[in-house]
């Protein structure tokens, strides 16, 4: 929907109403996840989390395993960024259990780099960091490299808070070589901000 969140409401609700007609559960189930992500996006994380719920029972009942791990994973970013970091936590580990169970490394680095952001928060540095280097490895293990520059900013960013300045510039380094080869540029206008700091 490229930012068209509203557009994205309208679509999915619609989709929904057809697929409880039709009784496709597995249909309503995406839809509804992708429903969350809309109104997530426009920031009514109320609507998202109650959203991210029906969308995790549905799964449960249609005996979808990889989904029921998504849900997990979004209702603890949800958790997080409301404050609530006991139930992030919670959530997110949930989340990592079953990328593990279901063997899904991508769905499986997503939560491991949440709970490094869970453990920032919570003060825990030293938490935080080894979680954001094992999220890099396993996103440069599944060449996923939008979401590797990502994890490298996060790794190096806090490389540097606790004083580890040149590893810091190493990972920064890492970070502007992977996304100098995205498409995008956002990416490597984050990584060189970064990387500048460091000099």
């Amino acid at each position: 929907y490229q930012g068209r969140w509203s557009d994205a409401e309208k679509y999915t609700r619609e989709q929904i109403e057809f697929a409880k007609q039709t009784a496709d559960r597995r249909i309503e189930a995406q839809a509804t996840g992708n429903l969350a992500i809309a109104l997530r996006m426009e920031g009514r994380l109320g609507e998202a989390r109650e959203l991210l719920e029906r969308y995790g029972s549905i799964c449960r009942e249609v005996g979808n395993r990889r989904a029921q791990c998504v849900a997990a994973g979004a209702t603890a970013h949800l958790e997080f960024l409301v404050g609530h970091l006991d139930g992030a936590r919670e959530l997110a580990d949930e989340g990592r259990r079953r990328a593990i169970e279901t063997h899904a490394p991508q769905l499986l680095a997503y939560d491991v780099n949440l709970m490094g952001k869970i453990a920032y928060a919570e003060g825990l540095h030293a938490e935080a960091l080894a979680h954001f280097r094992e999220a890099a490895e396993g996103y440069r293990l599944i060449g996923d490299s939008d979401m590797l520059a990502d994890s490298l900013i996060d790794v190096g960013t806090l490389e540097a808070e606790v004083g580890a300045r040149e590893d810091a510039r190493r990972t920064m380094d890492e970070a502007v070589r992977v996304a100098e080869a995205l498409p995008t540029s956002s990416r490597l206008c984050r990584a060189l901000a970064h990387r500048a700091c460091l000099t």
